[in-house]
């Protein structure tokens, strides 16, 4: 006997639009362990929305300055469950906001100038917050106060984003080029190369092991991370230079290897997908089983299931 399956039936209740720009891409913030908020950039403002009461719960904005929101990012502090909302506007300037949801108040934080162009892309974790304008890149310590820059990419940054605790920062350029960066030593310690054009968007999934990135083709490029752990490598460096001190007493010269580049990434593949148009977007979802693909100018929305893709190209 053929065994059916019931589901709920749902109907919709109400609909309601939110005002945003072109430039910024909507944010969701995952207050609680549950999506109940947005932030949106419209004109030269932020807004973040309730999406249970379709209102206006925060609005985010400078004190001087009428130049629009050219991007946004958000990081949840796990200690109080408060959000920081960075901000990058068309003029190269950045501001960074501590969001209260206890208390449902804002306040800025920290602002600073990242270039002389608009700020094309943030990303944040812990206390290392990164955005990019000028064709570099700008590190800022929320603790500290200070800053570094980062040059390396030709062209227009289009994605920037932490990973391993904000010890590596990945960026992806115009230049065809993805580059994986130390935070630390703040040097370029590997380089992705075989796009055709300029990288338009990354995403990560399965911890971080996997990268996608497309471009202006009609592929999306699958990578394989491997991880390492910054303390193992640095014992087992010590291990090593001790036991060369010890058997020679001679000049001693120690080749980078790529163990010590804590990241390691191999080319495994690519994903066809539908149309030739620049990738606008890619985005997994939280179960890192669905890929969603946006085109730029058109509303076309690709969707690739990574589960049997990943199966197909055997890397994990």
């Amino acid at each position: 006997m053929k065994v059916t399956k019931t589901y709920r039936r749902y109907d919709r209740e109400k609909s309601f639009g939110i005002v945003t720009g072109p430039q910024p891409k909507v944010v969701y913030l995952k207050h609680n362990n549950s999506a109940h908020y947005c932030a949106c950039g419209a004109a030269e403002k932020v807004l973040i929305w309730n999406l249970k009461t379709a209102e206006t719960a925060f609005i985010l904005e400078r004190d001087a300055g009428l130049e629009a929101v050219s991007c946004l990012t958000t990081f949840e502090s796990e200690k109080s469950g408060n959000f920081r909302v960075g901000v990058g506007y068309m003029d190269g300037w950045v501001h960074i906001f501590h969001v209260h949801f206890d208390t449902m108040e804002a306040e800025l934080e920290a602002h600073f100038r990242a270039g002389k162009s608009r700020v094309s892309c943030l990303d944040m974790k812990n206390e290392t917050f990164v955005c990019a304008a000028d064709a570099a890149i700008n590190i800022f310590d929320m603790v500290s106060g200070c800053g570094s820059k980062l040059k390396g990419h030709r062209g227009l940054i289009s994605c920037v984003a932490l990973v391993n605790n904000g010890l590596v920062l990945i960026s992806s350029a115009q230049d065809t080029f993805i580059k994986f960066w130390n935070v630390k030593n703040l040097h370029c310690f590997a380089t992705l190369t075989g796009h055709p054009g300029p990288v338009w968007d990354f995403s990560l999934a399965a911890e971080n092991r996997l990268l996608i990135s497309g471009s202006g083709d009609s592929h999306l490029r699958v990578w394989n991370l491997k991880h390492f752990d910054p303390d193992e490598i640095c014992s087992e460096l010590m291990l090593s230079e001790k036991h060369s001190t010890e058997v020679s007493s001679g000049p001693l010269i120690t080749p980078l290897s790529e163990r010590q580049s804590c990241i390691q990434a191999e080319f495994v593949g690519s994903i066809p997908r539908f149309g030739s148009r620049r990738v606008h977007s890619l985005r997994f979802d939280q179960s890192g089983m669905f890929l969603f693909c946006q085109v730029s100018m058109l509303s076309t929305l690709n969707l690739c299931q990574s589960r049997c893709l990943i199966r197909s190209l055997r890397f994990l």
